[in-house]
């Protein structure tokens, strides 16, 4: 009997070992985070993962580059995701995730954490300025906080895409072997490079720009006794053209009109006086106009007569309302020189002085008395002046 009881309490003691489990509990830990994703702007950055098997939560850490150590930006979360800001342009920056779990008043945290490394888009360019000849653009551009390089590209019409002309850390690029008068589009963005991440700026700065025009290759005149109408010849790509006149007292050129045709008048002129106009092209870009490097020019004169400076070297009349008579000399070397009677609207050819003689000049008193005036002038072969 005492063997048996023996037996029983024996069996009794194996059995509640197994039924009646000690105080002592088993966690298990919970899983890391992993598939993390990125999204960055100039000043934020957005980190999301999947969410990390047994765990409740999540504890955010930044990494603090002073003083070389992580540091607690959020010290308790459910989200699989978070949003940094108040991040500068073009900056390199470290976070990290930690999963962790509570159960029975104790928290379990994950055995490592999960790290990421960001890289925020730097700014973009403010502007974009162009420089045209007839066949290069030359680009500059203002910086870019935050950049660490620049790319520039041309906009492809036929293909409605942009091709990259060249990766730079320069801020200006010549864009060489363009057909002259013609227009194009640029553009350039800006890039950070840090720790092997590329970031690139949110967008693309553009310019429109255009080559030079050529000046027209020729230029012809006719003219009236107050007007001369210009005619030139077509540039091909120009937009339109401007017609320029010399002003020979101050030695400068003014503009007279900007045109779309290739044929333009000026009028309000003096009669039998030269005048030197030239003409050159441009072609619109935007709202600016990119003009020839050149311009073409001529020399025109109207037609009709005019009243002639008195020559040098000789004695000048006056109006003669008076009898008598007048003495005209003309001075050695002053060949040719003609007596004229003078009216505001025509004259009559009296008779030529040679060279180094002197005349007395009768005048008829009655006609001069009229207004007409004794004038002695160049002879230029056209009488009925």
């Amino acid at each position: 009997m005492k063997k048996l009881t023996a037996a029983i309490l024996t069996l009794f003691c194996i059995l509640s070992v197994f039924a009646f489990p000690s105080s002592a509990v088993y966690v298990s830990r919970p899983g890391k985070v992993t598939k993390v994703t990125t999204t960055v702007t100039t000043n934020t950055a957005t980190v999301k993962w999947n969410a990390a098997s047994g765990a409740t939560a999540y504890r955010f850490y930044d990494w603090d580059f002073s003083k070389k150590k992580w540091v607690i930006a959020v010290n308790a979360t459910t989200s699989t995701g978070m949003e940094i800001s108040g991040l500068e342009p073009g900056k390199k920056y470290y976070f990290a995730i930690k999963p962790y779990k509570k159960l029975a008043g104790k928290t379990v945290w994950c055995e490592t954490y999960t790290k990421v490394t960001v890289v925020t888009r730097p700014d973009v360019v403010n502007r974009v300025n162009a420089s045209c000849s007839k066949n290069s653009i030359s680009l500059s551009w203002t910086k870019a906080t935050g950049a660490t390089g620049y790319r520039v590209y041309q906009y492809m019409p036929s293909s409605k895409s942009w091709k990259a002309l060249k990766t730079t850390t320069s801020r200006s690029y010549n864009v060489t072997g363009l057909s002259g008068a013609k227009k194009y589009i640029f553009a350039v963005r800006p890039y950070t490079k840090k720790s092997g991440i590329t970031s690139w700026a949110s967008s693309y700065t553009k310019v429109n720009a255009a080559t030079q025009p050529s000046a027209p290759s020729s230029i012809k005149y006719t003219s009236t006794s107050s007007s001369v109408t210009l005619t030139w010849s077509k540039v091909s790509g120009a937009s339109g053209y401007v017609v320029y006149k010399y002003n020979p007292s101050s030695a400068t050129w003014s503009t007279y009109k900007d045109t779309t045709s290739t044929s333009v008048t000026v009028s309000s002129l003096s009669k039998n006086t030269s005048y030197t106009f030239a003409v050159g092209s441009y072609i619109k870009s935007g709202d600016n106009k990119i003009h020839s490097a050149s311009q073409i020019s001529i020399k025109a004169k109207t037609s009709g007569s005019s009243t002639p400076s008195t020559p040098s070297g000789t004695q000048k009349p006056e109006n003669i309302h008076t009898y008598g008579t007048y003495i005209v000399k003309n001075s050695p070397g002053k060949a040719g020189l003609v007596v004229r009677k003078y009216s505001s609207s025509s004259s009559t050819k009296l008779c030529t002085i040679p060279e180094g003689a002197e005349v007395i000049a009768m005048a008829e008193y009655s006609s001069l008395d009229n207004g007409y005036t004794f004038v002695y002038v160049p002879d230029y072969g056209v009488d009925g002046w």
